[in-house]
């Protein structure tokens, strides 16, 4: 089966089981596509939601979510507030750029969530 007709496949049974949930025997006998292939877009489909909620993905492309860096920031700040970090340490902490991580940071201590401690190099830590 192509990528495009699982990704058909676990869109109809998406919308199916949002709006209407049923087993996957039921979904079987309505939709006539093979039990084998409504589990494994069901397991994927559990596995893509349990994600999104986590915050892990949330996009066709991979990205982040809007938020999702800065909270990673703050999370590892709080892990390491004894720390002044960097962008580069920061990004290498969490798995982004040190490009991101430093525009997430510049915005995180504009709203008033770090303190930029040191410009040259630039060094944050919470507020």
């Amino acid at each position: 089966m192509t990528a495009t007709a699982i990704s058909t496949t676990a869109a109809t049974l998406y919308a199916r089981i949002l709006f209407q949930p049923a087993t996957s025997h039921e979904i079987v006998k309505a939709t006539g596509i093979p039990h084998s292939i409504v589990e494994e877009c069901l397991q994927a489909l559990s596995a893509i939601i349990e994600q999104a909620a986590d915050g892990r993905i949330t996009t066709r492309t991979g990205r982040r979510a809007s938020g999702v860096l800065d909270r990673e920031i703050l999370d590892l700040l709080r892990t390491r507030a004894s720390d002044d970090l960097g962008p580069w340490e920061i990004g290498n902490g969490i798995a982004a750029t040190h490009g991101a991580a430093r525009s997430a940071l510049l915005r995180l201590s504009r709203d008033g969530h770090v303190i930029k401690t040191n410009d040259r190099p630039a060094r944050y830590r919470l507020a």
